[in-house]
C-alpha cells in the first residue's frame, strides 16, 4: 500500500516509487535521478504544496496521478521529452499554477482536466478532456515522442484533435 510523504527538505529519488499523498513544504526540492536511459516511474494519489521537481540523467520521469495534482512550482528537466504526466480518468485534475514559472513535458489524460494559471511558459503537449487557461500562459507545442509499452506518441497513431486559439 502506498504511503504518504511530506517533503520539507531536499530529497533524491533514484528508484520507482508509489505514494498516497505527496506534499511539498518550505520550497523543498525533489530530485529524480533517472540514470542514463531508463524511465523513473512515480505514482501518486495526490500531489500538493510548494517546491520543485528536478529530473536528472538521460532518462524520463513518468509521473502517474490517480486523483489530483497541484504542481508545486517548477519541474526542471533537460528537455520536454524528459517528463510525462499521466492522468488516470475524468475525475483526475492537474493544476499548473505559475508564478513566473516554466514547464517542459507532456501531459496525457484524455478524460482528465488540466488547469493552467498565472504567468508561465509551457513547452510540450497536452491531451486532456478539458484544458482551462487563465492568466499569462504561453504554450509551445512539441510532438509527443513514442513511449514503448504505453502506446502514446511516436506519430504512428492519427489523433483527431482540433488546435484552437482564442483571445480574452
Amino acid at each position: 500500500m502506498p504511503y504518504d510523504l511530506t517533503i520539507s527538505d531536499d530529497v533524491t529519488i533514484n528508484s520507482d516509487r508509489s505514494f498516497g499523498n505527496l506534499r511539498f513544504k518550505n520550497n523543498s526540492r525533489m530530485v529524480i535521478e533517472t540514470g542514463l536511459n531508463s524511465d523513473r516511474r512515480i505514482m501518486v494519489n495526490s500531489l500538493s504544496g510548494k517546491g520543485s521537481i528536478e529530473v536528472r540523467g538521460g532518462g524520463r520521469l513518468l509521473l502517474y496521478v490517480n486523483q489530483s495534482a497541484v504542481l508545486p512550482g517548477e519541474i526542471i528537466a533537460p528537455e520536454a521529452s524528459s517528463v510525462f504526466i499521466f492522468l488516470r480518468d475524468r475525475d483526475t485534475t492537474l493544476s499548473l499554477k505559475g508564478g513566473n514559472t516554466s514547464f517542459q513535458g507532456y501531459i496525457y489524460g484524455p478524460d482528465a482536466r488540466v488547469d493552467l494559471s498565472g504567468t508561465q511558459n509551457f513547452t510540450g503537449a497536452i491531451i486532456a478532456g478539458i484544458v482551462y487557461s487563465k492568466g499569462n500562459v504561453g504554450i509551445t507545442y512539441e510532438n509527443i515522442p513514442a513511449i514503448p509499452g504505453i502506446g502514446v506518441g511516436g506519430g504512428s497513431t492519427v489523433h483527431n484533435f482540433t488546435q484552437q486559439y482564442w483571445v480574452e
